[in-house]
This record gives structure tokens, C-alpha cells and sequence, in this order.
């Protein structure tokens, strides 16, 4: 739990670190709604140990708690607050800032939290046994 609260701090700066003007806009000042890239990376497309591996290294969970928190992260978050997670696990600043500029606050905000509460309803369901 003490990992999860250390990571909220982390995840809520990052979220807060721009206005919502330059959230909604790209570097040539586009809006989100005329940006068309495709985000880099997606649910579909990751690696299905990518999530646990990043909590492993990053938390020291238990195996189980890992892969209850990512499955956990798939029913919960959209894809871009998947792929935050793993971003934010992995420290990488890069991935999370472009993340952070194409997600709404909402989704930010509840990536943010998703990390201090699925400890608890894991280790609630038996996953770190």
C-alpha cells in the first residue's frame, strides 16, 4: 500500500503539470479533436506481461498482486490510463507527458487513484496470498 500511495503524488503532479489549454493542444496548436494520430501504444497492442513486469520491478508486489492489479487496470481504464500506468511504472517521463497532453483530466485523475485503491480490493480478493 505504501508504494501505491508514493505513486499518487507522481501521477497527480504529472496530470496537474499543464492548463487544460495546453492539455488540449499539440505543439503546432491543434486541438485534441484535430489531432489524428493514433496513440502509440494501446491495449491491443501491448505486451500482456508488460503491466506486471512494470509492477514487479517498480512496487515489489507479489506476482499475484501484480497480475490481479493489471487485470484489474484492463476492466477499469481506458487505454490511454492503461498505458499510463505502465508508463508511470517504468518512470518513463516521456510517455507519460504525451499521454498526459491526449487524455482528458478524468482519465487522469482516475489513473491516478486506480494505483491507491487496487492494492486493497486485490489483497481483499486474496491475490497477494
Amino acid at each position: 500500500m505504501k508504494y501505491a500511495l508514493f505513486l499518487l503524488p507522481l501521477l497527480l503532479l504529472t496530470a496537474c503539470n499543464q492548463s487544460p489549454s495546453e492539455r488540449d493542444m499539440n505543439a503546432e496548436g491543434d486541438t485534441d479533436a484535430e489531432m489524428t494520430e493514433t496513440p502509440a501504444a494501446t491495449t491491443a497492442s501491448m505486451d500482456e506481461d508488460e503491466f506486471v513486469e512494470a509492477c514487479l520491478a517498480k512496487l515489489n508486489w507479489e506476482r499475484p498482486l501484480c497480475e490481479c492489479a493489471d487485470a484489474k487496470a484492463k476492466e477499469q481504464l481506458s487505454e490511454d490510463g492503461y498505458a499510463f500506468q505502465i508508463a508511470a511504472l517504468r518512470e518513463d517521463e516521456a510517455e507519460t507527458k504525451r499521454l498526459r497532453e491526449q487524455m482528458p483530466f478524468e482519465e487522469i485523475a482516475q489513473a491516478g487513484m486506480f494505483m491507491v485503491n487496487v492494492a486493497r480490493e486485490c489483497a481483499e480478493e486474496g491475490a497477494n496470498s
